[in-house]
């Protein structure tokens, strides 16, 4: 098992996105967002998988 580790960087930066973990046809996406920032509706030839760890 590998642990990526994620740490907050939104003291640093408005917004936060990165590629950590590429394997096959997938790629795992840190993205972290200020307060009130979303992400426009928008579609991808993938899988998507959302893991929120604060907010919602």
């Amino acid at each position: 098992m590998e642990l990526i580790d994620t740490p907050y960087y939104l003291n640093e930066t408005h917004k936060h996105i990165e590629k950590v973990l590429s394997f096959n046809d997938t790629n795992v996406v840190n993205m972290q967002l200020q307060i009130g920032q979303t992400v426009a509706e928008h579609e991808v030839d993938a899988d998507v998988l959302i893991i929120v760890k604060e907010g919602k």
